[in-house]
């Protein structure tokens, strides 16, 4: 029962938390960035509320939440776009600082904390904006609703400027803010950047560089050769070639369009022989790692190549979890890229670099294909001029293929050592999903150990010191995987399900696609490129959204509360206190249960689609046989939990039952014990209809992983066409989620 209780308090813990520390804003150069001076309900002292792009919502002065002192700020977003966000401004004088703030959010979410030189915005500007000459910098953050976390930037000032500090939402939510400052840092000044593209041109070869990058292009020569620096020198990444079936070509010409300290233009002519050209545009930015380039190819007659020596190949994906691949457990030899994720990435040079590859058109071509024991191109081809990105990274150890085995049982210690900051992952590969018979890829969060107890995406610790994770779709289980003094160590996570996932012996892989709160902020990662690159409406469909819906109090910690009330004698007293609860946790019972029927009526939707489209074409039976099979474990999953689950409407009478116990003529020991007994059935309808939901998501996901598989080796258009819808529908219903949809 213990156990339970954790658990239930737990569960709470994801949709709330309050959880408060000392600090001071002594020396900040941010006035009344702890939000003291003001009054409930009111924008505080000196700060400003700014809605663009149509943004609904308040930003106010909030005395229920507090990270110190008594009252913080509230932003509360109750639009589905645009961007909500408090305005603070400073004076930064020459020298390094560290822009610091502490948030909540409810549910756990994304926010952008940004400083700007505004001079960016006046008539007249300088010559030389501050911030990293960009005059801004901006890093999207993530808070959760169990503590107040903390967030920061360095910003390194050369000359004095105004400031404008700026944090805010993109979606649907609440934001608490707390202790916004700016205070000298102990790194010494940097020199201005010196980051400037140069351009090398002799005779038949030019060369661009920036600190990052370098591109080298020769006339006759295959391709353009993409370098990136790695301790001082630079190391090929890949060669971009024009590439025709059976039909070879050259850089036959190329010109500088243009020329300036932050930006490298070059047109580049590939030729083929029979008289075939193929123009792509290249740019290169100052201290930017990717590389931008576009083309026509030739009306879609020709793609462009990146030649490369690829170990890992990772197929992102935000919506369920990333797919990767060996060489040697690759579906095929050539393999269809699903236009729809955007994102491509490549890993090689032995656990020291990757190459990201990202488009901005879905009706994009790209294919990617081995060669014995590597993957050696990438391909990318459209109809219509498009843009697409070639990004090349390089740390030592920025990702890790393990030789050392993982087992069930104890830990084991990884020989790898973060390089710096960032999400980093540990992938494990299972034969058999958690839900589904058909092959999964799992990764889950490297956390710091002495970590607060949350974890996200519906994931958290339940006990701390034995390192015990819980989530709604695998119940309680040791956390696989852990840093300790900046060493990894890892395991496979023993699960109490029914359908037991098998671990196959691939090696674990450690790797990472977006930054952190610490990240070094002249690194861009490939989730964090894909946010920059592309627009925010494209993002917001590639990553699982926060329901709005998602704010409700869940049964067990509204039922742990009222029990509280019943056993202080207090229930009379706090009628109104117990029935408004109620009314808040009904709402929470029948947003899961109104999720759950979305997922039932999604399967039948589809069971019936496939149907049809295999009547149609009995030479989709095998693709539409087998996706069937993965989605219809959520009918038989509904039917196993139905009883259960019971409906939104019984929970309603139970909570009137425990409502009517406060007038009724019992003893104070009587009405505990009748309200405890309620409410352990409440607990057991929201229990099963979390576990049903979660269960239902980690399907969906596994369909989804089985589908994109399949179509990685489709040829037949009617099939990639099928598989597409698939890919299409399980993204649009894992694009939205609820706090209990497991992991």
């Amino acid at each position: 029962m213990k156990a339970m209780v954790l658990i239930f308090a737990f569960a709470l813990a994801l949709l709330a938390g309050n959880v408060t520390m000392a600090q001071s804003n002594a020396g900040s150069l941010v006035k009344n960035g702890g939000f003291e001076e003001g009054v409930q309900g009111a924008l505080p002292a000196g700060c400003c509320m700014q809605k663009e792009d149509g943004a609904e919502g308040t930003v106010t002065i909030d005395n229920s939440q507090a990270h110190s002192g008594k009252q913080s700020i509230l932003i509360n977003m109750t639009s589905l776009s645009g961007y909500l966000h408090s305005c603070l401004s400073a004076t930064l004088k020459p020298g390094c600082y560290i822009f610091r703030v502490w948030a909540k959010a409810e549910p756990e979410q994304s926010f952008l904390m940004q400083i700007y030189d505004t001079r960016a915005w006046a008539e007249k500007k300088p010559a030389a904006l501050q911030l990293d000459g960009k005059g801004i910098l901006s890093k999207e953050c993530r808070a959760n609703n169990k503590e107040w976390s903390k967030f920061e930037i360095e910003v390194n000032v050369t000359d004095e400027f105004p400031a404008s500090i700026q944090i805010g939402l993109t979606k649907p939510g609440k934001l608490w803010l707390d202790d916004v400052e700016i205070v000298p840092s102990e790194r010494k000044t940097q020199e201005k950047p010196t980051t400037a593209v140069s351009i090398k041109q002799s005779g038949q070869s030019l060369e661009i560089q920036n600190d990052k990058i370098a591109l080298n292009i020769a006339k006759g020569n295959p391709g353009v050769i993409l370098s990136y620096r790695s301790e001082g020198r630079l190391c090929g990444a890949a060669s971009l070639n024009a590439f025709q079936q059976g039909n070879a070509s050259s850089v036959s010409s190329f010109k500088v369009v243009k020329d300036t300290a932050e930006l490298a233009v070059v047109e580049v002519v590939y030729s083929f022989a029979g008289g075939l050209t193929v123009t792509v545009t290249y740019s290169v930015k100052t201290g930017f790692e990717y590389i931008e380039a576009e083309s026509d190819f030739a009306q879609g007659k020709a793609a462009i190549t990146a030649t490369m020596k690829s170990e890992v190949l990772i197929l992102p994906d935000f919506l369920a979890d990333s797919m990767i691949f060996y060489p040697e457990s690759a579906p095929g030899a050539n393999m269809n890229i699903p236009a729809d994720n955007h994102l491509l990435v490549n890993l090689f040079d032995s656990g020291n670099a990757m190459l990201t590859l990202l488009w901005d058109s879905p009706e994009m071509s790209i294919t990617e294909t081995k060669k014995g024991n590597l993957f050696d191109s990438a391909a990318l081809s459209a109809g219509a001029k498009s843009k697409f990105w070639i990004g090349a990274l390089a740390a030592k150890d920025i990702w890790y293929k393990a030789p050392e085995k993982l087992n069930t049982g104890s830990f084991t210690a990884l020989n790898w050592t973060p390089p710096f900051p960032a999400e980093w992952k540990l992938a494990t590969f299972l034969d058999k999903g958690f839900h589904a018979d058909t092959p999964t890829c799992e990764s889950w969060l490297l956390i710091p150990k002495g970590n607060n107890g949350y974890i996200g995406n519906g994931v958290g610790f339940i006990n701390l010191s034995a390192w015990q994770a819980w989530s709604s779709d695998l119940g309680g289980f040791v956390y696989p995987c852990y840093l300790q003094d900046n060493k990894a160590f890892a395991k496979y996570p023993m699960l109490q399900i029914d359908k037991k996932p098998v671990f196959n012996a691939a090696p674990a892989l450690i790797y990472a696609l977006n930054g952190a709160g610490k990240t070094p902020s002249d690194i861009t990662m490939p989730k964090n490129a894909l946010r920059k690159l592309l627009p925010q409406a494209l993002n917001n469909r590639l990553e699982a959204m926060n329901s709005p819906k998602n704010h409700y109090p869940a049964t067990c910690g509204t039922t742990a509360d009222i029990e509280k009330i019943f056993y202080r004698s207090e229930s009379t007293k706090e009628k109104k206190h117990i029935q408004d609860a109620f009314v808040q946790m009904n709402l929470f019972v029948q947003t899961i249960r109104d999720r759950i029927e979305d997922y039932a009526a999604w399967q039948r939707k589809m069971g019936k689609m496939l149907n049809e489209r295999k009547m149609r074409n009995p030479q989709l039976a095998g693709a539409a046989d087998g996706i069937n099979r993965g989605i219809t474990g959520i009918a038989f999953a509904y039917a196993a939990n139905k009883d259960r689950m019971k409906t939104p409407p019984y929970c309603t009478t139970l909570t009137e039952k425990v409502i009517a116990l406060t007038d009724a003529n019992l003893s104070d020991e009587e009405k505990e014990e009748q309200c405890k007994a309620l409410g352990r059935q409440i607990r057991n309808i929201g229990g099963s209809q979390d576990n049903t939901v979660a269960q239902f998501r980690s399907i969906v996901k596994a369909v989804r992983q089985d589908a994109t598989r399949r179509l990685m080796t489709m040829t037949t258009p009617q099939e990639k066409e099928l598989l597409e819808n698939v890919r299409t529908e399980t993204g649009v219903m894992l694009n939205n989620r609820l706090g209990m949809e497991g992991k």
